[in-house]
């Protein structure tokens, strides 16, 4: 039986996450937003952001990438996961997410059946990535070192700034907009399941089903508190848990 919300409906914006995140004629922060906790001086504005994402889309697209294509991240925590994610996403692509505690065998699987077509792992985690990606027939050169900070060739892989567009290009750089039925049945994620009854499984979330729960959320936040989304005070939050997955 269908129960009806004691809220209100909510007017969703019917568009790709990036034109919900950064709406045309508008000018994104230079304020830092994302922070290293360890050294705050290495932090990125929305502004910085958004240039390091169209820079990444522009390389993804000249990587030959299919619309719907998979691309996974396996790294710990670092500011430029919400690059990987929003570039992934904007350009049209899946991510995909892996546990940076994963084994061999686990990567595997998720490296099959997602069907990944590239892998962004941060250095310490190139050698179980270059294994897994062998036995899922994923050639050496799909995966990138995706870290912070740039790195020397590792074992053959090469760091992700030398597959994305250079600043000139991230410029230029135009994602993809979705019309509202695109951006119902675009997937944007593949989060996976714990896999309590058996292997994991790929939960596919849409573009739509994304910022209904950005809208959601925000709504109960602000819900009968004495200010409006818009005049809320400055808030500070401390990311430890896992940019991996839904959380994220």
């Amino acid at each position: 039986m269908p129960f009806t919300s004691p809220f209100p409906t909510l007017d969703l914006p019917k568009v790709d996450l990036l034109t919900y995140l950064f709406p045309p004629g508008q000018h994104p922060s230079t304020t830092p937003l994302w922070m290293d906790s360890k050294d705050p001086s290495v932090s990125l504005s929305p502004a910085q952001l958004l240039q390091w994402v169209n820079r990444l889309a522009f390389g993804l697209e000249r990587m030959a990438l299919k619309k719907g294509d998979v691309v996974m991240i396996y790294t710990p925590n670092h500011i430029f996961v919400p690059v990987a994610y929003l570039g992934i996403v904007g350009a049209g692509y899946a991510f995909s997410g892996a546990n940076p505690i994963y084994t061999l065998p686990e990567m595997v699987h998720q490296i099959k059946n997602t069907g990944a077509q590239i892998i962004m792992a941060h250095p310490s985690m190139v050698p179980t990535a270059v294994a897994a990606a062998a036995k899922a027939g994923l050639p050496k050169s799909r995966i990138f070192q995706f870290s912070d900070s740039e790195n020397p060739m590792l074992d053959g892989v090469k760091d992700w700034r030398s597959m994305i567009g250079t600043p000139s290009d991230g410029q230029r750089y135009s994602w993809p907009r979705l019309g509202p039925e695109e951006a119902m049945n675009t997937v944007a994620t593949i989060n996976y399941s714990s896999g309590t009854t058996g292997l994991p499984k790929g939960v596919c979330v849409s573009h739509t089903n994304l910022i209904a729960n950005i809208e959601q959320t925000i709504f109960m936040k602000y819900h009968k508190k004495p200010f409006e989304r818009e005049t809320r005070p400055p808030e500070r939050w401390i990311g430890f848990l896992p940019l991996y997955h839904a959380y994220g």
